[in-house]
C-alpha cells in the first residue's frame, strides 16, 4: 500500500456492508433459516434474483470476489449449518486465473478483512492494517441493526447499465488485456481451492452445485477460448469425480 491512494468510499458501500450484515444476522439469529447459499463474482451476483428461488437463501456473491474469498465466506456460513442443504458455487470464465489480492484492485481484499481476518496473498501485517484503517473503519461493519436483513442484494451497478458501442469496444480491449495475463501458480492454487470448497461442503452434508452464470455474447466472443475451456473442463471433471451437478449457462 505504500505510495498508493485508496478510495475508501469503496469500502463503505451499502452493498458491502449488507453482505456482512446478512452473514452476521444468519449466524446470530437461530430463527433465521436458509436452505442454500450462493457465492461468486459479479456474474453470479448480477445474474441472480433471489426472488426466483422457492427456498430462502443467502446471496454471498459480490463484484471482484475470487474463489479464495468465496470459500472463506462459505466456511463462516457453514460453521452454523442449521438448515443449510445446498451450496451454489458460481464460477466465472477467469476464476481459475484470478486472485484479487494479486490484481490491480488488490486493495479490495481489505474490504473483506473485518469479515474473514485474512488478506490472502497481500504482504501486509495486521498492525499495519490497524494503523492505516482506524477503528472507525472496522466499527462500520457493525453499524447496522442485525434485524435489518438484506435478502435480495440485487443492486449491482452493472445490472441496468445502458451499454454503448464504445463501451463494447472498451470491454473487448479489456478482455484482450486480461488474456495476456496467465499466472500458473494462481491456477494451481485456485484448482485446489475449488476442489477443497466442494469437498468441504460434502463433508458438512451440504450438496454443492457448480454453475457458470449467463454471459453476454460479447463475453463469449472475445474472452480467451483456451482459458474458458480450461475452466469448463476442470468443473466438469470435478463434478464427475465427486458426483455433483455442473451447469454451464454461459
Amino acid at each position: 500500500l505504500d505510495g498508493q491512494i485508496i478510495d475508501v468510499t469503496d469500502f463503505y458501500s451499502a452493498d458491502t456492508l449488507s453482505l456482512y450484515n446478512l452473514m452476521r444476522h444468519y449466524l446470530d439469529n437461530d430463527d433465521f433459516c436458509a436452505e442454500f447459499f450462493l457465492t461468486g463474482v459479479s456474474h453470479a451476483y448480477a445474474g441472480t434474483d433471489m426472488r426466483c428461488y422457492s427456498k430462502t437463501g443467502l446471496n454471498l456473491a459480490y463484484t471482484s470476489q475470487d474463489l479464495f474469498l468465496d470459500f472463506e465466506l462459505a466456511k463462516i456460513v457453514m460453521s452454523k449449518k442449521r438448515t443449510l442443504k445446498h451450496a451454489i458455487i458460481g464460477v466465472a470464465p477467469f476464476s481459475l486465473h484470478y486472485d484479487l489480492s494479486r490484481s490491480i484492485n488488490a486493495y479490495r481484499t481489505l474490504l473483506y478483512y473485518p469479515i474473514i481476518k485474512k488478506v490472502h496473498n497481500m504482504t501486509i501485517k495486521d498492525s499495519v492494517l490497524r494503523e492505516r484503517f482506524n477503528d472507525v473503519y472496522f466499527d462500520s461493519f457493525e453499524m447496522f441493526d442485525s434485524a435489518m436483513v438484506f435478502d435480495q442484494r440485487l443492486s449491482c451497478a452493472s445490472c441496468n447499465k445502458n451499454i454503448t458501442v464504445d463501451d463494447y469496444l472498451t470491454f473487448r480491449n479489456n478482455l484482450k488485456f486480461w488474456d495476456n495475463k496467465y499466472y500458473s501458480d494462481t491456477v494451481i492454487e485456485n484448482k485446489k481451492i475449488l476442489r477443497d470448497y466442494v469437498e468441504y461442503c460434502m463433508d458438512k452434508n451440504i450438496k454443492p452445485t457448480l454453475v457458470i452464470f449467463p454471459l453476454s455474447r460479447w463475453y463469449n466472443m472475445y474472452f480467451s477460448k483456451k482459458k474458458f475451456d480450461e475452466v469448463r473442463e476442470y468443473c466438469q471433471n470435478l463434478a464427475n469425480e465427486r458426483g455433483i451437478k455442473f451447469y454451464d449457462l454461459s
